[in-house]
């Protein structure tokens, strides 16, 4: 109680399946995650764990439930779906008090909630002048082939693989 970090045993008896009930609420997904999400706790979730006190959850069970689930007729890439889920309502248990902290193991992804795509960097374009640096440093290093690359692909703006599908007798060059 002294470090302020009581989790009072009651809290902890609240089971799976009322927890899920609340935490599906409140949890803010677009409309096609949510059934998703709805599919996977009820399918995956539950029936496993649902009678479960959310403190009584261990990280060894978790670890073979996982293994289970990826023995059984789903995919990993589900399998993963499913265990997201769960770690991300336990770790809400663990924002709400309910437990002192999570029993599924972490992932590198952190992501929650609705998708917000990280804003395009500002693209930085090249100068004539620089384009021209860099294509002289191709012709010093590789010859005139890359100088040619380098100087077509600043000015046409097209990748490497369709440079390199361009063909001399496919141009159409007018000398005037």
């Amino acid at each position: 109680m002294r470090r302020k970090s009581f989790i009072n045993p009651r809290d902890g008896r609240v089971t799976v399946a009322v927890w899920a009930s609340g935490w599906i609420e409140s949890i803010d997904v677009g409309p096609l995650s949510d059934v998703e999400y709805r599919r996977r706790l009820k399918n995956q979730i539950l029936p496993q764990w649902g009678s479960v006190p959310v403190g009584d959850i261990s990280p060894t069970a978790v670890a073979a439930w996982e293994k289970a689930l990826l023995r059984g007729r789903i995919s990993k890439n589900y399998a993963d779906g499913v265990v997201g889920i769960f770690r991300t309502m336990m770790d809400d248990a663990v924002s709400e008090g309910l437990r002192r902290d999570n029993p599924v193991a972490a992932r590198k992804s952190g992501r929650r909630g609705r998708f917000q795509s990280q804003r395009p960097e500002k693209k930085i374009i090249a100068t004539p002048r620089q384009a021209l640096l860099v294509a002289r440093n191709a012709l010093e290093m590789r010859g005139l082939n890359e100088y040619a690359i380098v100087l077509t692909s600043a000015y046409t703006g097209l990748r490497i693989g369709e440079l390199a599908a361009v063909h001399r007798d496919q141009l159409a060059l007018k000398d005037e």
